[in-house]
């Protein structure tokens, strides 16, 4: 029998691993027409690049994730950069910053908290599932609101284009194994107690047994009439 909790476990790692390459790594959107505007917001970007560059060097044609970059030309081509934690970036790139790094952190509590839960029948109460699912809702919500980070500033220039690349196909990819995860738990805690209903039924002796054998006992107790009769008469 195909139990519902443990694949939704195992989406949940998938998930989480998605999710954990999307929001670090440093291909979540890929940025078109840097070098070509003219744009004071573009040329103030492009110089935030700069500042790790070490050949300084940009390219028409950038990858950029949440908290680093990816060098696409020089020497360095194909290396990540972190963006400094002063780096000066529009609202909405920090609050994809922020929504990526609590849709993390969430992603592993749900993870930690089914594994314990399939290894632990007791944990399998109504507090410790209605705190699963609060946790499954704030997490399918960071994940999407990564998305703010095609809201940005840079994003909204005349003559840029941002497109998804890598990370952001991994967030869709977590975000869909998170709503699947959701109705396969759904479909596991039904499964469970059903299950654990079963067994009580089996384990526990119907109440109509229960009295007939509590009559027969009482009857088997109780002395009938003739036995002092035939106690006398054996005397």
């Amino acid at each position: 029998m195909v139990d519902f909790l443990q694949l939704a476990t195992i989406l949940l790692c998938i998930g989480s691993i998605f999710a954990g390459f999307a929001n670090t790594g440093c291909q979540y959107m890929r940025i078109t027409g840097l070098e070509s505007s003219d744009d004071p917001g573009v040329k103030l970007f492009i110089a935030l690049l700069k500042l790790w560059l070490p050949d300084d060097s940009i390219t028409d044609e950038q990858a950029v994730g949440l908290w680093s970059f990816k060098s696409m030309t020089g020497p360095n081509k194909g290396t990540c950069y972190w963006f400094n934690e002063t780096a000066d970036f529009s609202p909405s790139y920090r609050a994809a910053q922020v929504f990526g790094a609590i849709c993390n952190a969430c992603y592993w509590a749900i993870f930690i908290i089914l594994l314990a839960t399939i290894c632990c029948k007791r944990c399998q109460t109504g507090p410790v599932i209605m705190f699963v699912y609060f946790l499954f809702v704030v997490t399918f919500f960071c994940c999407c609101f990564t998305f703010l980070i095609f809201n940005s500033d840079v994003c909204k220039t005349d003559g840029i284009s941002c497109e998804l690349d890598v990370g952001g196909g991994l967030n869709i990819g977590a975000v869909l194994s998170l709503f699947l995860a959701i109705c396969l738990m759904k479909m596991g805690m039904k499964q469970r107690m059903e299950a654990a209903g079963v067994d009580r039924e089996i384990d526990a002796p119907e109440e109509e047994d229960v009295a007939e054998d509590k009559d027969v006992e009482k009857d088997a107790e109780e002395p009938t009439p003739e036995q002092p009769v035939e106690e006398q008469e054996a005397n």
